[in-house]
């Protein structure tokens, strides 16, 4: 009877260890949950932000049309499958369609700034500010470009 009661204590013994690791387990994936939705929310927030920037400045330049904003949307949205954060690409855009205030020549120069973006290894709405600089004329973002312009004496 000794020897079954010996059994039975090591048993449970055993079976308070599995217990405690267990629970530990669930603690750390409670954790990683918490962590996990927290930045979902972020996320999330930072993207409400972005879309509302590229609602103020499509308004501001007079193209803020409820067929521009739902094409634009899908644009935008696309570029998150190319491995750009669906903000970033609103921000780019943003920063585009205020330099050149027609959204076909945005969308063109989004998907060069894409471009500029993997060749440089740069952020997209870093490159789009350099489109949208170089659009302008701006000599020195056609520097960062890599183009030298011929300078002309008058």
């Amino acid at each position: 009877m000794e020897a079954q009661a010996i059994k039975t204590g090591r048993a449970l013994t055993t079976m308070n260890k599995v217990v405690i690791v267990g629970t530990k387990a669930l603690k750390v994936m409670g954790v990683a949950f918490a962590a996990f939705a927290a930045i979902g929310v972020k996320e999330v927030i930072q993207l409400e932000k972005a879309f509302t920037r590229l609602g103020q400045s499509l308004a501001a330049v007079g193209v803020s049309t409820a067929k521009n904003r739902e094409e634009i949307a899908k644009l935008v949205d696309s570029y998150e499958g190319l491995g750009f954060g669906a903000d970033k690409a609103a921000d780019a855009y943003s920063s585009l369609i205020i330099a050149t205030g027609d959204v076909e020549k945005s969308n063109r120069l989004l998907a060069i700034s894409a471009d500029l973006a993997r060749f440089k290894q740069m952020g997209l709405d870093e490159a789009a500010r350099t489109m949208a600089k170089a659009t302008q004329g701006s000599a020195r973002a056609f520097k960062e470009l890599g183009v030298t312009l011929a300078t002309t004496k008058s």
